[in-house]
């Protein structure tokens, strides 16, 4: 049974999402937000006026930062390699979103990607969501 697209937020019904390059505008983001956080935590750790807590909290803060970037590209590369359209993942605290690049997707890709996503980050899969683009790659086109 196929799914139609939108979210799949732990099985419940989809929702939609705005249409263009999600995938592209997603990875930028992603980016862009992770770059700041590195930049502030960084001058926190290195400013010499800074408490020692303060600098093992950022220290700790970046370790967590790089170690979800490293579960985002596991998630996306294992997905791939197991017959998923391209996705993003983003991860943020105990929560996971997965941007699939489709309209649908089956119940056993759904299970496959709340599965490795468990697998590489510890996420439940009340945690993960799985949002599908909602507008067929032909309609982008002419948007």
């Amino acid at each position: 049974m196929n799914q139609n697209a939108g979210d799949l937020s732990g099985g419940d019904a989809p929702t939609t999402t705005e249409p263009t390059d999600l995938l592209a505008i997603t990875v930028l983001n992603r980016e862009a937000v992770r770059e700041d956080a590195i930049t502030v935590l960084r001058s926190i750790a290195d400013n010499p006026d800074a408490m020692p807590d303060e600098k093992e909290n950022a220290l700790t803060q970046i370790a967590r930062i790089m170690d979800d970037m490293e579960a985002e590209a596991n998630i996306e590369t294992l997905a791939l390699a197991k017959g998923i359209p391209q996705c993003v993942a983003v991860i943020s605290g105990d929560q996971c979103s997965v941007i699939v690049d489709t309209t649908e997707i089956s119940e056993a890709e759904l299970a496959q990607i709340v599965e490795i996503v468990y697998q590489q980050s510890g996420i439940t899969p009340s945690g993960t969501r799985v949002i599908l683009n909602t507008v067929p790659e032909e309609e982008e086109e002419q948007a």
